[in-house]
């Protein structure tokens, strides 16, 4: 749409024109947002278009006022409408609604048109008095649907002078209306090392296109959030490089455009990174009693003999920390006797268990015996960090069926052995006399070690 603008009007249009902005400093199309109306035809001798004197004669011998316009965009929220001018002249406004109802608006080429407006005093916010610089404002509140603002600025006649440059210095500005403040409720992950950065899904309500996010913890400079994208006014996602920064809880903070923000106090804990290396803790020999005993683990030590038929198919190492899953597979490890040589092949599978922390190594069938064999886990296994052991980890055992105290000789000792425990409950301290895995001690038994009298342990090389 299009304005027109001649003498005072021109002088005071441009300058008008020129300072209208949107929210946020903008620059608007002036077409779109703002023209001057008056109620003289434009043809008036000496070009005071839009200036209007009480006296119908149009002599200056009183005071005069301008009709102002101001046609407004899709504006889309509640806000406030702030007319300001300023000049050596004494600028004081009306709202329009009680002087008429009627205007005129000219377009581009000059045509006119009556526009009408209702009576709307009370989205009058504010009127400053006139101070020198005799600086005039007046605020309008306005809706979604507010098209128009429309108001008259009168100057006294005793001010008034032909150069009609009271208008020269004019702002315009619409801001929309605060919304309502951001909550932040919950942030995922809730915590983050200090070795690098996290990604983070904060959910709260009223986000705002544009938010921003940041951690803040007293003493500390904030860490900003980066590629913040506002997924809806209940989520944001970012990163927060958390590197080298101090461990401890941080509040959570989003702030919208508007300056409005909301915090989670302790929101976040950033934990000190994982440096050093997992360590094995135990090695374990799992076999199955039956009788209802189950899985019995007994302890891999110093000159550790497994004298039961039914082993050795299921070893169990223990770390003092999770490690993790992709670090550890058959391959990472090997078994060798010193009269079978290698037996890494019948390594069939690694599970971890629990917490990640206990790794199951499950065999495909026995190992050969007598035999005396080391078992080694790579140094390449890892904790959940990527720290890796400092060194492979072995373990060494006998594997001698029947001989049930140990002494790397199959003899009349471990029968006797036997014969003591007949009768006894199987548990982690009888369980090395149940030679045949079935969860009783029995003539059974001791007809095991019998079978394999005479055998014995190969040296140590």
């Amino acid at each position: 749409m299009g304005v027109v603008r001649k003498s005072a009007l021109l002088t005071f249009g441009l300058a008008l024109l020129a300072a209208v902005s949107l929210a946020g400093g903008v620059q608007a199309d002036e077409a779109q947002l703002l023209y001057a109306i008056g109620e003289t035809d434009p043809g008036i001798s000496g070009g005071v278009f839009g200036w209007q004197p009480f006296e119908t004669t149009r002599r200056y011998t009183s005071s005069a006022w301008l009709w102002i316009g101001f046609e407004l965009p899709d504006i889309g929220a509640d806000g406030v409408i702030s007319f300001r001018a300023s000049k050596t002249g004494q600028p004081r406004f009306e709202y329009y609604g009680y002087y008429g109802t009627t205007a005129a608006k000219y377009d581009s080429s000059g045509t006119r048109t009556t526009l009408s407006f209702p009576p709307a005093t009370e989205n009058v916010l504010e009127k400053l008095t006139p101070t020198a610089p005799y600086t005039q404002q007046i605020r309008f509140s306005v809706t979604p649907e507010t098209s128009f603002v429309y108001f008259k600025m009168y100057v006294s006649a005793s001010r008034f002078s032909n150069t009609y440059v009271y208008g020269a210095d004019c702002t315009c500005i619409y801001t929309p209306a605060a919304g309502a403040a951001p909550t932040v409720t919950s942030i995922d992950p809730f915590q983050g090392t200090d070795d690098g950065p996290v990604s983070v899904t904060i959910t709260g309500t009223d986000f705002a296109n544009g938010a921003s996010a940041s951690l803040q913890k007293d003493g500390e400079t904030d860490i900003a959030g980066t590629s913040v994208t506002v997924v809806s006014d209940t989520e944001i996602t970012c990163d927060f490089d958390l590197t080298g920064v101090a461990t401890g809880l941080w509040d959570v903070t989003v702030e919208n455009p508007d300056a409005q923000s909301g915090t989670l106090p302790d929101g976040f804990e950033v934990i000190a990174a994982d440096t050093s290396p997992p360590t094995v803790e135990q090695w374990s020999v799992a076999v199955t009693h039956g009788n209802g005993v189950g899985e019995l683990k007994s302890a891999i030590g110093g000159g550790y003999v497994e004298p039961r038929n039914v082993a050795i198919d299921c070893l169990i190492v223990e770390f003092n920390e999770p490690i993790d899953a992709a670090t550890i597979a058959p391959e990472d490890i090997s078994i060798v006797g010193v009269n079978s040589g290698d037996q890494s092949a019948l390594v069939d599978s690694v599970a971890l268990e629990g917490d990640g922390s206990i790794a199951r190594i499950t065999l495909s069938g026995l190992l050969p015996q007598p035999d005396r064999y080391t078992v080694t886990l790579a140094d390449t296994v890892s904790d959940e960090a990527g720290n890796s052991l400092p060194f492979a980890a072995t373990a060494h055992f006998v594997v001698l069926f029947g001989d049930a105290n140990e002494n790397l000789t199959v003899d009349v000792g471990d029968m006797l052995a036997v014969y003591s425990r007949i009768g006894q409950p199987v548990d982690l301290t009888t369980c090395h006399f149940d030679l045949d895995g079935s969860g009783i001690i029995d003539m059974n038994d001791a007809l095991v070690a019998r079978g394999h009298a005479g055998q014995s342990a190969p040296s140590t090389p």
